[in-house]
């Protein structure tokens, strides 16, 4: 019986913004990976990507695996700051997952 394997979270990433750019969304990466450093602007649990809207919007996307993501507490603590100041932050588990929870925001 061949295992199936759901696909790692950069290729759902990968997905992701082919998705939103195909619908001519402005969307980037924050590259904070742990090899980064402090002192030069990396802050640990800052979200994976960034959607850029109209007056001066934006959507912070934070990616998981389909399965078996988890979300770091320096993750909980940047989400909850964020949030705070009135951004919307999406978790996502998988591409079709933030798709659906972007919807409501992008329509």
């Amino acid at each position: 019986m061949p295992v199936t394997r759901k696909p790692k979270e950069y290729k759902e990433q990968q997905a992701l913004v082919r998705y939103l750019r195909r619908r001519g969304f402005f969307v980037y990466a924050i590259p904070n990976h742990k090899e980064q450093r402090a002192d030069i602007g990396a802050v640990a649990g800052m979200p994976d990507l960034q959607i850029v809207l109209e007056d001066k919007k934006v959507i912070w996307v934070e990616m998981k695996r389909q399965k078996g993501g988890r979300v770091s507490e320096a993750q909980k603590q940047v989400h909850a700051l964020l949030e705070g100041l009135g951004h919307i932050v999406i978790l996502g588990f998988g591409a079709k997952d933030c798709v659906a929870k972007l919807d409501e925001y992008l329509n």
